[in-house]
């Protein structure tokens, strides 16, 4: 009894120790840190969010030319007020009380003709009017307009349509492009990162394990001092390489741990999570023709497209300053209407009703106003197109180097690989050597200098790879492994969860 009594209690006790967390641990190749970039990261989903305002932007430009059919009540309006009244009796004018309540509807459609720029309308509304006062006697009116017909055209302004029809599309791929061009300075930044931790952990590891190196020298420094094969120096020496060593993982630690925060951060990730980078081991050296990267920017790329809008802009402009010189508006309506006491008769022996108004309003003096206002968006368009020539050009460039760094980073990366390998087999001979006796401190600590300095020039090669590479799909926006453009994709790409 006594025996069960005790296994409750250190149940209990158990029970009572709190659970502790564990950190999750992941590993990440670089493509698969990409995606979570494109997936998770603040800059994507923003980017994302932007896209699709413009696409709300582009729908409502699509349904312009659609009919609108508007309705408006007004089911009370009550007015009181006093005005003066000519008696022509007393030969005098007498302040009157005038009180009136008023209802009213009007259903109308509007219908923009596209072609002209001109804007058609039925309307069909009715009013009930009530006055109240001592000279109104109580009069009720009910006034009917079953049917009103209009059509209202200005013909010195712009057809706002026809631009809109040209520019509206523009930019609503170039508001695709853009969101995949976003996404591409995501995966840039991803690169950077996962390069980051990934050189961070190899340093850490490159530190433990010459930490490890230096506790194993001094122990074979120290048996070869007892037999005397081995200078007193040279062994103060192994014991200095042994205290750097442990300051080296210490340093390399904090690198590590400000690197995993930053790419956690990044890939909003819990920051608790310990992550595993797994350096890529192949690499397609792809060979990139510097003239075709310049034909796909020149069709891909946002600043193309933007370079096609702003020059229709400057001739809008340009338009519109020579339809200002005349203003000529024309209005006409046909319609029925009738004006009753009682409900049922204001829709009977409906009258016709016409109207036909033409404005015309012609500048007789403006002192060159509107000729100077030509000459300005006329200058204005010149100058847009010679900067689009100038910008054009510079992406023309800066897409010829981007590719021609990229082919020459590939040629540094296959050399760097090569180093790396013939570095490391070299250390691993110092050491067996020094194990023997036949080599000392100083080559020891140079092979090891050559192996560390020729890991971090291949992880800098393979970055510098990436990057370059990752950079001239920004610019191009054409995926140079599988041949396809990147907005092949995109309705897949907008249909990814946030």
């Amino acid at each position: 009894m006594r025996f069960k009594l005790q296994t409750i209690i250190i149940a209990g006790l158990f029970c009572c120790i709190p659970e502790v967390a564990v950190a999750q641990q992941i590993e990440l190749d670089l493509q698969q840190t990409i995606e979570k970039a494109n997936k998770n990261s603040l800059e994507i989903f923003r980017a994302r969010n932007m896209y699709l305002v413009n696409e709300l932007n582009y729908q409502d430009f699509l349904v312009e030319l659609r009919p609108h059919l508007n309705l408006q009540l007004t089911p009370l309006n009550y007015t009181r007020s006093i005005t003066e009244v000519y008696n022509s009796e007393l030969m005098k004018y007498e302040p009157v009380e005038i009180q009136r309540l008023t209802s009213q509807y009007n259903m109308g459609i509007n219908q923009q003709i596209g072609l002209t720029g001109g804007n058609l309308s039925v309307n069909s509304s009715l009013m009930r009017s009530q006055r109240y006062g001592s000279s109104s006697n109580n009069n009720l009116d009910f006034i009917s307009t079953p049917l009103s017909i209009g059509y209202q055209q200005n013909f010195s302004s712009i057809n706002a349509y026809k631009w809109k029809a040209k520019i509206e599309p523009l930019k609503f791929k170039q508001a695709k492009l853009e969101f995949i061009e976003q996404r591409e300075e995501v995966s840039i930044k991803a690169v950077n990162l996962f390069f980051s931790l990934l050189v961070a952990q190899m340093n850490f590891d490159i530190a433990v394990l010459n930490s490890q190196n230096a506790d194993s020298l001094i122990s074979m420094g120290r048996k070869r001092e007892q037999i005397g094969s081995i200078s007193r120096d040279d062994l103060l020496n192994l014991e200095l390489k042994q205290v750097n060593a442990g300051i080296s993982v210490e340093q390399a630690k904090n690198q590590l741990e400000n690197a995993r925060l930053d790419f956690c951060d990044f890939l909003e990730i819990p920051l608790d999570t310990e992550i595993e980078c797994i350096a890529p081991e192949k690499v397609e050296l792809a060979f990139i023709n510097p003239q075709q990267a310049q034909q796909l920017a020149e069709k891909n790329n946002p600043d193309s497209h933007g370079l096609i809008q702003k020059l229709l802009e400057a001739q809008k402009q340009v338009c519109a300053a020579k339809r200002s010189k005349y203003n000529i508006s024309v209005a006409a309506g046909v319609g029925l209407n009738q004006n009753k006491e009682v409900f049922a008769e204001a829709f009977q022996d409906l009258l016709d009703r016409q109207n036909f108004k033409i404005a015309l309003s012609i500048p007789i003096l403006d002192w060159s106003e509107t000729k100077r206002s030509i000459q300005r968006a006329s200058l204005n368009e010149q100058i847009t197109q010679r900067e689009n020539e100038k910008v054009k050009e510079q992406l023309m460039i800066e897409v010829a180097k981007k590719a021609n760094e990229f082919n020459i980073k590939r040629s540094e990366l296959n050399s760097a690989a090569k180093a790396d390998t013939l570095s490391r087999r070299a250390y691993e001979l110092t050491q067996q050597l020094f194990a023997l006796g036949k080599a000392n401190v100083i080559a020891i600590n140079e092979s090891y200098k050559a192996m560390y300095s020729a890991r971090n020039q291949y992880l800098n090669a393979l970055q510098n790879y990436w990057f370059y590479y990752y950079t001239i799909r920004k610019l191009c926006l054409f995926d140079f492994q599988t041949g396809r453009e990147l907005t092949s994709d995109f309705d897949q790409i907008l249909e990814t969860k946030f």
